[in-house]
């Protein structure tokens, strides 16, 4: 479980789509194949990562923004 920063209050260095991509990177290493990832995130940027698929996705409203608690899944 995770919540990366959004670049709103905490800043997000170098955009939120590269700390996205760095954080899965990161995550791929001790999930298992098959196992999940639950990540607080406003940009779905996150669901396009080619070693994870979406399993579910829920948008939800924190202090008037809208960002999704998605659940990917590691595909190898």
């Amino acid at each position: 479980m995770s919540n990366p920063p959004w670049d709103v209050q905490v800043a997000a260095p170098g955009g939120v789509d590269r700390l996205h991509g760095e954080l899965l990177a990161q995550l791929a290493w001790p999930v298992r194949k098959g196992g999940r990832a639950v990540l607080l995130v406003e940009a779905t940027a996150v669901v396009h990562d080619r070693r994870w698929a979406l399993e579910q996705s829920l948008t939800v409203s924190v202090a008037g923004r809208h960002p999704s608690i998605v659940v990917l899944r590691l595909r190898h």
